[in-house]
């Protein structure tokens, strides 16, 4: 088959190329857990995975903004007033408040008898 010169499906492909890298990402954490390897290597596996599902966020906002625009004729106040509540949807779950960790979970400082420095 031969590639393609329409530049939305060529980023399209490369959003899914940054997909299955996650999967191999996420699979290699699964197979880190199995194997009992240390939780700092674990932690920063977890980390670059979830570095890696932001970048994919923003490949997919812009693949699908363009392809709005370009092919569905979608006007840019749409796009923008979907664009603003779905990333008010994304910080409200993300845990802004004090003492709330990533998804509005307890952090570490939130826990009674554990300090900053993680002791007890």
């Amino acid at each position: 088959m031969k590639p393609s010169t329409n530049p939305l499906a060529t980023a399209t492909a490369a959003t899914l190329t940054r997909v299955r890298r996650i999967e191999g990402q996420v699979h290699g954490i699964s197979e880190m857990l199995r194997c009992d390897r240390p939780y700092d290597e674990i932690l920063q596996q977890i980390w670059a995975a979830r570095g890696a599902l932001d970048a994919l966020a923003l490949a997919v906002v812009d693949v699908q903004t363009q392809r709005e625009v370009a092919l569905e004729g979608v006007p840019a106040a749409e796009i923008q007033r979907r664009l603003v509540a779905s990333f008010g949807r994304l910080l409200r779950r993300s845990g802004d408040g004090p003492g709330q960790g990533s998804h509005g979970r307890p952090s570490v400082m939130g826990v009674e008898g554990v300090d900053e420095g993680g002791g007890t």
